[in-house]
């Protein structure tokens, strides 16, 4: 039987080179052709690839199969193309007459069972339709593989015939054929071939255990045994991966390594975990650093999964066929099965369907350069582990994502010149001789270049996260204010917090509460108020004190019949307002610093609650010369909430900063922020959280992708200018003297008279009229106000209140003198002249009598003098009830008392009595 031919089986290695004349054999002339066809296959196979490049895919529909054009190169060489598509719509046992092909058979030298398909339109009397082929063949026509066999032989002529022995020559045949077979015979010629892919295919990716900062994370052994549980998962994965590397993949770095590299790696990661996880030591660094391993491996794979070339081609790998995988239905599936499964049957037709494998002049080489390197990167980073030496703190440019290489060298590594890990860290850096330009910790150890030697100096926009280092087991109210500096000094982009590892939160350091909000604000505009009022206070007595002694030394306020009162009310005076002044300055003192000042002394209040005291006893020790016609500072102190409104904030401010402790001890900052991970620094935009045990010393950190924003101290704000001035008795009196009634009493007579004077000096003679009015008028005051030393000469005893009896006198002279001027205007004999004058006098009179009234209920009023039957206040009144009836009939003193009353006798905490009485004197007009 022929075989097929396999012109690369043995390759040519010479030629005949003719010269002239020369009688040329067969083998002269064959070996030139050899030698360029096998050079032609050599190059096809080295310098492009084998297998399916492109098209060549098999569809069904109905009961007719299609090839699509495409184009592929056996492991001899053949270049199989096919232009256009075909068409098949019969089949045929494949001929067992066919050429030898050594793949379609076993040991057994038994055939594979194959079927040729026949094109449409070709002539084929043993062709079937494609309708019998599963009855026909025993093969299901859904599972059928299809396989494009190059049939390559040498035809040899018989050489003599009956008649004729003329020499013919052999012909060299080649042609396609679309063949079907079943799907386990199908992989029985599917060839794995040593590519990097199939290497990588047989390693496994690593992945890290999460550290889990859950709320129950209270101590810091339960700090360190959630780092110990994620790490002691991750290294045994890690130890018992590494060691695949090379009996899969050691065959492609013969000429990179004498030997096998990862045996080393296990058992330095073994003495690594000895010394740091079994001790609790830098678990935070360790755990990262088993992370970088996983990296680096990961990336190992995912470099080499990509490389198909297959270094040097054996010609037996598919000299003659190409595997075009499974006959595919016309809707896409490979199995028309509705219960098949889909993923299943796609990937056992790519296991059936011949691969391309590009020649290694396509980039191999430079593949397994990278891959190489990645392998010393491992062997760099398992002998450089070395977290104690990373003692100063340190922010340093970085990504969150993306290969390790671009990232920075972490501060747990001992990175120095001549070192293996800056070399191999950076495989880009690396081919330029600049491995030095990368960014890390302790990039002045290995002589830093470019940006690496001062990152936070150089532009930093295309990073996007911040390794923050060296800083566990320091202080860390230390580092916190370091890496709050690090941040204002340098423009970070994220911020800093501090939570306690420990359920005590007494033993929480550096910033407490919730810092200066908007309630601090609204505690220091009360704190301005009270300070304000206080200033008043102050103010006030000192008018106080002043106008009392100017009063005494002008004479309006004198010794009176009982004894010498003017001494006892400077004395009153001065020493009221001595206290007063000593307690305002040392509640002022206490009240003007910042909250936090302000805070730590509480005697404030007592201050301000003495305060209170002395201005209540300033105004009732002095009331019996003083009256208050408003109300004053003194009162809106006593009765004022300023103080009430601080504490009522302080509660309130007290209960803010209690909850924002709360929530810096880690189980509850836990439940508030889930997303927390150890990360070794924090992302652009995010929050470091630096964990912190109950010594006070860093143990960690933790990383938030959000901002949180710490406490805030007390900023710098404008001062709260009053929007009025202090009070002065300029602008506000406030207090009122009461003269002594014996001044009282000439001032008011010399007033009388300057007026009777003046209204009464008529054009004409009337001097027996003015005589005989100003008798009757001085015997009315003389029978008023005459009195010895207790008891008016009158019926009616004096009353208690100096004030209230000179008022209650001059209305009832002004009623009594209304009366009289009466009498006389009753006179039908009166002059009309002088009768206008009188007139003119009794309106005059009247309004003043208006005044009196007014001015007499306004002072009871504002003293709160009792109206209670018999009282003097209640004597008064009935005076001023029954003498304005005088006032009747003139408008304009009508039109005074009415405004001069409005208002008077309204408020709802005055007696009924005075109320009724005031109602009834305004009623009448």
């Amino acid at each position: 039987m022929t075989s097929l031919h396999t012109s690369l089986a043995e390759i040519s290695s010479e030629y005949t080179i003719f010269e002239k004349d020369q009688i040329l054999t067969e083998d002269q002339l064959n070996s030139v052709t050899q030698y360029l066809d096998d050079q032609d296959r050599l190059s096809r196979i080295h310098l492009t690839g084998v297998g399916l490049v492109c098209g060549l895919n098999v569809r069904r529909s109905g009961n007719t199969i299609s090839l699509t054009q495409g184009l592929g190169i056996t492991t001899d060489g053949d270049l199989v193309q096919l232009a256009s598509n075909k068409s098949f719509n019969r089949f045929k046992a494949y001929s067992s007459e066919a050429p030898k092909y050594p793949p379609f058979f076993d040991e057994d030298d038994n055939r594979i069972a194959l079927f040729e398909l026949v094109e449409t339109g070709v002539t084929d009397v043993l062709a079937q339709p494609l309708a019998n082929f599963q009855a026909t063949s025993g093969i299901n026509f859904n599972n059928a593989t299809a396989l494009l066999l190059v049939e390559s032989y040498v035809k040899d002529h018989d050489l003599c015939s009956g008649t004729d022995c003329d020499n013919h020559s052999q012909q060299y045949v080649s042609q396609l054929k679309l063949l079907l077979l079943s799907p386990t015979d199908a992989e029985s010629l599917a060839t794995v071939l040593p590519t990097a892919q199939s290497a990588a295919k047989a390693l496994q990716p690593l992945w890290a255990d999460r550290v889990k900062i859950t709320p129950s994370l209270n101590t810091r052994s339960e700090w360190n045994e959630a780092f110990a549980t994620a790490i002691k998962q991750t290294q045994a994965r890690i130890q018992k991966e590494l060691p695949t590397l090379w009996s899969n993949c050691g065959f492609l770095f013969d000429k990179y390594f004498d030997s096998d590299p990862t045996t080393a790696w296990s058992a330095t990661l073994s003495d690594l975990a000895a010394r740091f996880v079994n001790t609790n030591t830098h678990l935070q660094y360790y755990n990262a650093f088993l992370t970088d391993i996983i990296h680096c491996w990961n990336e190992l794979i995912e470099l080499l999964i990509t490389q198909t070339s297959w270094c040097v081609p054996q010609v037996s790998g598919f000299p003659k066929h190409l595997l075009l995988g499974d006959v595919v239905a016309a809707n896409g599936n490979s199995n028309n099965n509705t219960n098949s499964n889909e993923s299943d049957s796609a990937a056992n037709n790519l296991s059936r369907r011949t691969a391309f494998y590009p020649a290694v002049a396509n980039g191999l080489s430079n593949t397994l350069d990278e891959a190489a390197f990645l392998i010393h990167k491992i062997s760099a980073l398992i002998e450089s582990f070395a977290p104690a030496t990373a003692n100063t703190l340190r922010v340093t440019p970085s990504y969150a994502a993306g290969g390790l290489q671009e990232k920075a060298i972490p501060c747990y590594y001992n990175a120095t010149t001549g070192g293996s890990l800056p070399k191999y860290w950076n495989y880009k850096l690396y081919q330029l001789g600049k491995s030095a330009y990368s960014y890390g910790y302790k990039a002045n150890s290995y002589g830093a270049q470019g940006p690496a030697s001062s990152p936070l100096n150089a532009e930093f926009n295309q990073y996007d996260f911040f390794r923050v280092e060296g800083h566990f087991g320091q202080p860390f109210e230390t580092i916190y204010a370091s890496v709050e500096k690090l941040i204002a000094d340098n423009n970070l982009p994220f911020s800093v917090y501090g939570v306690l590892l420990d359920g005590d939160k007494t033993k929480l350091r550096g910033k407490r509460g919730k810092g200066f909000t908007d309630l601090d604000r609204l505690h220091r505009l009360a704190r301005a108020d009270l300070t304000y009022r206080i200033e008043d206070v102050k103010q006030v007595g000192n008018n106080f004190k002043t106008n009392i002694f100017q009063s005494v030394d002008a004479g309006l306020i004198r010794n009176d019949a009982a004894g010498s009162d003017a001494p006892a009310v400077k004395e009153i005076a001065s020493a009221k307002n001595t206290a007063l002044t000593g307690k305002t300055n040392a509640a002022l003192s206490k009240l003007n610093k910042s909250y936090i000042e302000f805070k730590k002394d509480k005697s404030w209040l007592d201050d301000v609650e003495e305060i209170k005291s002395i201005a209540g006893q300033f105004k009732a020790d002095l009331s019996k010369v003083t009256a208050t016609p408003h109300a004053t500072a003194f009162d809106g102190m006593i009765v004022g909430t300023a103080p009430d409104w601080i504490n009522w904030l302080d509660i309130l401010i007290d209960d803010k900063n209690d909850k924002a402790d709360d929530a810096r001890v880690i189980t509850n900052f836990v439940k508030a922020h889930p997303g927390l991970q150890p990360a070794c620094g924090v992302v652009r935009g995010g929050t470091l959280v630096l964990v912190y045990d109950s010594n006070g010393n860093v143990v960690g950190d933790l990383m938030l992708s959000h901002h949180v924003e710490d406490a805030q101290d007390e900023p710098s704000e404008p001062p709260l200018v009053r929007p009025r001035p202090p009070i002065t008795t300029d602008i506000i009196p406030g207090i009122k003297i009461i003269p002594s009634f014996d001044h009282l009493l000439i001032d008011k007579l010399n007033i009388f008279k300057a007026d009777f004077d003046k209204e009464i000096q008529f054009k004409f003679d009337a001097t027996t009229f003015y005589g005989e009015a100003m008798k009757e008028s001085l015997t009315i005051v003389k029978d008023m106000y005459r009195m010895d030393a207790n008891t008016a000469v009158g019926k009616e005893a004096a009353l208690a209140d100096g004030y209230l009896d000179a008022k209650k006198g001059l209305i009832e002279s002004k009623g009594k003198y209304i009366s009289y001027l009466d009498r006389e205007l009753e006179k039908t004999t009166l002059p009309p002249q002088e009768r206008d004058e009188l007139v003119k006098i009794k309106e005059t009179v009247q309004e003043d009598l208006a005044n009196e009234i007014t001015e007499t209920a306004k002072y009871i009023e504002n003293t709160n003098k009792p109206v209670t039957q018999g009282s003097d206040s209640a004597k008064v009144l009935v005076t001023m009830e029954t003498t304005s009836l005088a006032i009747a009939g003139n408008t304009k003193a009508e039109g005074v008392l009415k405004t001069g009353l409005a208002g008077v006798g309204t408020s709802t905490n005055v007696p009924p009595e005075f109320a009724g009485a005031i109602g009834r004197i305004t009623g009448r007009f």
